[in-house]
C-alpha cells in the first residue's frame, strides 16, 4: 500500500471539504475510490487535479472526460476517477460515517460529514486553496468571499470555524443560507473585508494558486 505524498493528501483533505467524492466498491469490500469531477469550464483544474493522482493511481482508469447530461439546463461535467484502492479507506472512514436508515430498502448509507479533528486535517494552504477553489465564490461588490458549505449542520460549521481561526489566524463568518428541501436552514462561510481577513486569505493562497493551476485565479 502507498503513502499518499503531501501534494496528495493535501488535494484529497481540500477537496474532501468540497466536490471530492469516495466511492466504496460495490464489488471488493473494503475498497475505495475518488471521484473528481467539475464543470467543464474547470476542464484545466480537474486536469490539474488528474496529474498529481495519475502516477500512483490512476494507471488503470480513463483519463478525464466529458460527461455531457440529457437536459439543457443540467452542466456538462468533467470527471475522473482514480482505481479502487485500500489507501483510501481510512479517509472513507473517517469521513463517511455510517447512518442507518430505518427504511429497510435502504439500510446503510455514507454521508459526508466534518471529522471532529478536522483542524488536525486542515493545516496545510494548498488544502485550504483546494477546498476554496471547489466551493468559493468572491463578491463582486466588495473585498470578501463565500464558500458554498450547505450540506455541513451548524455545528460542522463551528468545527470550520475554529480550524481556520486556529490554523491560518483567519476569521470566518456563519451565514444563513435559507432553507434545505426539508426546510433545515442552510448555512455557508464567509470571509469578510472587516478586519482585513479576507485579504490575509487571499495572500495565503494566491501564490499557490497562480503557481498550481492559474486560470483559477478568477475566484481571487
Amino acid at each position: 500500500m502507498l503513502s499518499l505524498t503531501e501534494k496528495q493528501n493535501a488535494v484529497l483533505r481540500g477537496g474532501l471539504l468540497g466536490d471530492l467524492h469516495i466511492q466504496k466498491s460495490p464489488a471488493t469490500p473494503g475498497k475505495c475510490r475518488l471521484r473528481f469531477c467539475h464543470s467543464v469550464k474547470q476542464k484545466e483544474f480537474v486536469d490539474w487535479k488528474y496529474e498529481i493522482f495519475k502516477q500512483d493511481f490512476c494507471q488503470k482508469t480513463k483519463p478525464p472526460f466529458l460527461e455531457k447530461k440529457t437536459r439543457e439546463d443540467w452542466r456538462n461535467d468533467y470527471l475522473f476517477y482514480t482505481s479502487y484502492r485500500d489507501e483510501f479507506i481510512e479517509p472513507h472512514s473517517l469521513w463517511y460515517p455510517v447512518i442507518h436508515n430505518p427504511d429497510p430498502d435502504i439500510g446503510q448509507q455514507f454521508v459526508k460529514k466534518i471529522p471532529l479533528n478536522i483542524a488536525e486535517i486542515l493545516t496545510d494552504p494548498l488544502a485550504l486553496a483546494v477546498w476554496y477553489l471547489d466551493d468559493g465564490t468572491k463578491r463582486s461588490d466588495t473585498e470578501s468571499c463565500r464558500i458554498a458549505t450547505q450540506s455541513f449542520s451548524k455545528e460542522e460549521h463551528e468545527l470550520l470555524q475554529d480550524c481556520i481561526k486556529q490554523n491560518f489566524d483567519i476569521s470566518v463568518k456563519i451565514e444563513d443560507w435559507g432553507r434545505t428541501k426539508s426546510g433545515k436552514t442552510a448555512y455557508s462561510l464567509a470571509i469578510l473585508s472587516r478586519g482585513g481577513h479576507y485579504k490575509k486569505f487571499r495572500d495565503l493562497i494566491y501564490d499557490i494558486v497562480k503557481a498550481e493551476v492559474p486560470s483559477m485565479l478568477y475566484k481571487l
